[in-house]
């Protein structure tokens, strides 16, 4: 029976687990890896986890949607890489599960299919109707969302089949391979320089270890002796993503969409890091560009959302996250999204109904919690608001913005010892919290400690300007209050 499990993308503090897989963290963790090896030991995937839990979990438009292990392996590597070259966007991977190269090599030199990566759904859907191999795969992930990332454990075609389809797969195979390289290096020039020869060779050899500081050093000596060279640019570009050199990252995508203007993964990772670096503009550009190729690209949409909110066009990022949610409706980072944007254009009733659907999404994110608690509360709901902040604190004992939210609470309520209590635990977990350090300077005005109010003033000017202002404002109102009473 063909299996499929969530993997869960996201930072988090913790080793936290859900239908038994691990919301895998940014770096490995020695729990991640003993819940993915419970689930893959009884299939005989044990023994590789093909790089699942890793640093590498970022906005990267290459991370494939789904990650496919067969129960067994199967020698269709050449029907493997004929689909891969027939459905764009599609690329996919032969391994062996045994990760030892000497004891999957044929005589051919041609390895075994055990893996597959499908970048998209879209794609598996084409492949499956064109396909036995990934008809099992199919049905039992066509109703998942396309916003995560999903480890299938598939059944293996009929017999029959894989017989029939695998006499001469092996000449098919050495034949596409051979096509596909001289396809994706660009051949060099008659009397090339051995220099140039050796460092392309050790620039490709870098970029696939993902030594990335290698790879762009000697990447760049290739373009200094060869600037026209396209593919290098095109690496180069991907390895300073990668590394997050994000200016470095820009420029050489710019060179690289002048020979590979429609390729979606460098319009993606061009526009992010275009984002990281504040030139809204070109990220825009970039994603609408992604979107008339793929009008359905749900990642390009989610971006163009969050570019737009950060242009002060919440119209327009409100449209984009909801066509986002339209494709991909079970996305609670989204849902959070559209609810901040909707309580900054104040349709507040419309953004508490959002971040409920991001907490029912995914009750496990302490920041959802918050949000919805800290909306309540700026409603005047205290005590509805102090439970559901309560909660993201059990979820995250450490998390400045839901003590932040506590003291707000406290604050609201006229409890202003607690609130101060509040507000520096959560400046003990974050001292430079701009919102927290704000409202702790009110809070002495309220008690009436202005030269205490006044020294938050002189750290927030260093921190946050715009909070630094509204303090000033507060301050100065009271200063004019206290002048107005009659001694």
């Amino acid at each position: 029976m063909t299996r499929c499990f969530p993997l869960f993308l996201r930072r988090t503090s913790s080793d936290e687990t859900e239908e038994g897989i691990p919301a895998l963290r940014l770096k490995s963790t020695v729990a991640a890896h003993k819940l993915l090896d419970e689930i893959m030991n009884p299939f005989e995937h044990g023994h590789g986890n093909l790089g699942i839990i890793d640093n590498r979990f970022m906005e990267d438009y290459r991370w494939p949607w789904a990650i496919i292990f067969f129960k067994e392996e199967f020698p269709l590597p050449g029907y493997v890489a004929e689909l891969r070259r027939t459905f764009r966007n599609m690329p996919m991977t032969c391994y062996s599960v045994s990760f030892s190269y000497e004891a999957i090599k044929t005589e051919d030199d041609v390895p075994p299919v055990s893996v597959v990566f499908v970048r998209s759904k879209r794609v598996l859907e084409c492949a499956a109707r064109n396909s036995p191999l990934f008809a099992p795969s199919w049905e039992a992930l066509r109703d998942k969302s396309e916003c995560r990332r999903w480890l299938c454990i598939s059944d293996s075609p009929p017999t029959p089949w894989i017989m029939e389809t695998a006499r001469g797969d092996s000449q098919r195979y050495l034949s596409v391979m051979r096509a596909e390289r001289a396809a994706s290096r660009q051949p060099l020039p008659e009397n090339t320089d051995p220099k140039l020869l050796l460092n392309q060779a050790l620039a490709d050899e870098f970029y696939d270890a993902e030594l990335w500081d290698s790879a762009i050093e000697a990447y760049r000596k290739v373009l200094g002796q060869l600037p026209c060279r396209a593919d290098a640019m095109r690496s180069l570009a991907f390895a300073c993503f990668r590394n997050g050199q994000m200016e470095d990252a820009v420029a050489a995508y710019r060179e690289a969409l002048k020979h590979y203007p429609g390729e979606i993964p460098l319009l993606g990772n061009y526009g992010i890091a275009c984002k990281a670096l504040g030139m809204l503009r070109d990220a825009e550009h970039a994603f609408r560009c992604i979107l008339h190729i793929e009008p359905t690209e749900s990642r390009a949409w989610i971006n163009l959302a969050d570019v737009h909110r950060r242009m002060g066009q919440r119209s327009n990022a409100i449209r984009a996250f909801e066509t986002f949610l339209g494709l991909e409706p079970d996305c609670d980072a989204a849902w959070q999204g559209l609810g901040t944007t909707l309580s900054e254009e104040d349709r507040i009733d419309e953004a508490v109904l959002a971040h409920e659907q991001a907490v029912i999404l995914n009750p496990h994110r302490a920041a959802h919690w918050n949000i919805l608690g800290h909306m309540y509360a700026q409603q005047g709901h205290l005590d509805i608001a102090k439970k559901l902040c309560g909660q993201a604190l059990k979820l995250d004992p450490q998390n400045p913005d839901a003590w932040d939210s506590i003291g707000f609470i406290y604050s609201k309520s006229g409890q202003a010892e607690k609130a101060e209590e509040a507000f520096r635990k959560a400046l003990n977990f974050r001292p430079d919290h701009p919102k927290a350090n704000y409202h702790l300077g009110v809070t002495y005005l309220i008690v009436g400690r202005t030269e205490d109010a006044k020294a938050i003033l002189e750290r927030l000017k260093a921190i946050s300007p715009t909070y630094a202002e509204r303090l000033a404002e507060e301050i100065g109102s009271r200063i004019v209050q206290q002048s107005l009473v009659p001694n």
